[in-house]
């Protein structure tokens, strides 16, 4: 197996979500740990943003992510991954990108998110933003924002 698996990565990230056993705060905690550990460039990265995006679900209040801290740890893991200039541009790189994208726009972080929906250019990925009422429209709306 390889260490560095995303795909076996964002499998652990979903089991250790409360709704699915996990306790609150873990798959935070687990996102954090796996994207120290791997090189920069590498897609690990992504756990940060689907972490958050998963705590946004669990949450109470829509705004839980609009804090300077959750807008700079996405930040700091966008330039760690995805926007470095190591990034390893694979089959699928879009799906890392709408993954940050929506986390970065729940997060109204607007430096950041303009960087990664400028890379889209657009181009909106299905089965990306699958937590949004209508996910289409709310990526082409945060891209009109940006």
């Amino acid at each position: 197996m390889n260490p560095l698996s995303p795909a076996v990565h964002r499998a652990w990230l979903s089991q250790l979500q409360p709704r699915w056993g996990g306790k609150p705060g873990e798959a935070l905690d687990f996102a954090r740990e796996a994207s120290g550990r791997a090189p920069r460039g590498h897609g690990l990265g992504c756990l940060i943003a689907a972490a958050h995006i998963e705590e946004w679900v669990e949450a109470e209040s829509g705004d839980v992510l609009q804090t300077p801290e959750v807008q700079a740890e996405l930040r700091a893991a966008a330039d760690h991954s995805i926007l470095h200039p190591d990034y390893g541009w694979a089959p699928g790189w879009q799906y890392d990108f709408h993954t940050f994208a929506m986390a970065l726009t729940l997060a109204d972080e607007r430096h950041t998110v303009r960087r990664v929906l400028h890379t889209l250019d657009g181009a909106f990925v299905p089965g990306t933003w699958i937590h949004s009422a209508d996910p289409e429209k709310s990526f082409a709306r945060a891209h009109r924002r940006a």
